[in-house]
């Protein structure tokens, strides 16, 4: 704050703010609002200054103008395509240029609720919305301030014959587990604590298990810190008891894989000692052959030289 403002006045000011928010979501909620008379006043330049107020530090503001947009949202019809648009450029903003804006879960919780509303089968550009701003949200620094706002699990294909998304997830837990960095894998590993995440895996246990249980296994034998060796066995233990029988198939599928990749391993080993063998031997010859034809021509070279000598010396 400047100096000449004290914390006293800085909250009276607050208090005025939130008078003034409580006071316009009481005009917007009247029984007596009349959309046709305020839409003179609560045009697209009102709304783009609204967005703008998200950007807030303060996190009881940005609450009141969610409900304040939400309101406008079902009020103006004529606003509604302007507000995702307007949304879509804020997303947009943050994602490729900007890395920062304080209302960003704020806005999430508006599309999840306007998201609902929408009429199946969707538009070309509610799923063009979902590829080009929902899904990159997640390569943002700040993340953790919104993730609970994605749930990328919320929508889980329960239905969904080719289950695209799940398995695409879980091969990229099965990346984060293999990583040398034990944070990393520690990370992926707590999924199993959670029981939502494990009722929906065993839902969808065939399809799950083995894009996992390869990679558990190995990382089991191999990671150099005890804590995510724990764990790994923790999770087979839970696999286990989630289905006995498909976990003994697939031990039995991954002993019998493993053997053929030693099998195959050890023949290139055997091959590469084979080929230096027949490599050496090679080079062996070559020298040998060489070491006659210099001998030869030793020989041929001393022997010319001496009829030449005798020739001179009669």
């Amino acid at each position: 704050l400047p100096p000449s403002l004290s914390l006293t006045h800085s909250l009276s000011l607050s208090v005025s703010l939130q008078l003034v928010y409580e006071f316009f979501l009481r005009f917007l909620e009247s029984p007596d609002f009349q959309p046709t008379i305020a839409k003179r006043y609560i045009d697209q330049k009102f709304v783009f200054q609204l967005l703008e107020l998200f950007d807030s530090e303060d996190p009881r503001e940005r609450d009141f103008l969610k409900t304040v947009l939400h309101r406008v949202y079902g009020k103006f019809l004529g606003l509604r395509a302007f507000i995702r648009k307007q949304i879509n450029n804020i997303f947009l903003w943050f994602i490729y240029e900007s890395d920062h804006f304080s209302g960003v879960a704020e806005l999430l919780e508006i599309l999840g609720s306007i998201i609902n509303g929408f009429a199946l089968p969707l538009k070309a550009e509610h799923k063009q919305f979902l590829i080009r701003v929902l899904i990159p949200l997640h390569t943002a620094r700040i993340l953790a301030l919104f993730h609970a706002q994605v749930r990328l699990l919320k929508f889980w294909p329960k239905t969904c014959t080719q289950k695209r998304i799940q398995e695409s997830l879980f091969k990229q837990i099965a990346k984060c587990i293999t990583s040398p960095h034990f944070q990393v894998a520690e990370r992926a590993l707590y999924f199993w604590n959670n029981e939502y995440i494990l009722s929906l895996i065993e839902e969808n246990c065939y399809v799950l298990l083995p894009i996992m249980f390869g990679t558990l296994y190995r990382v089991s034998k191999e990671h150099w810190n005890q804590t995510i060796v724990s764990l790994i066995y923790n999770v087979l233990k839970t696999f286990m008891e989630m289905n006995s029988g498909l976990f003994d198939e697939l031990t039995a599928s991954y002993k019998v894989e493993r053997q053929r990749r030693l099998e195959a391993r050890w023949l290139r080993v055997l091959w590469a000692k084979r080929g230096g063998r027949l490599r050496a031997a090679a080079s062996h010859r070559v020298r040998a052959r060489v070491c006659v034809c210099v001998s030869v021509c030793a020989c041929v070279v001393c022997k010319d030289t001496t009829v030449r000598v005798l020739s001179l010396v009669r």
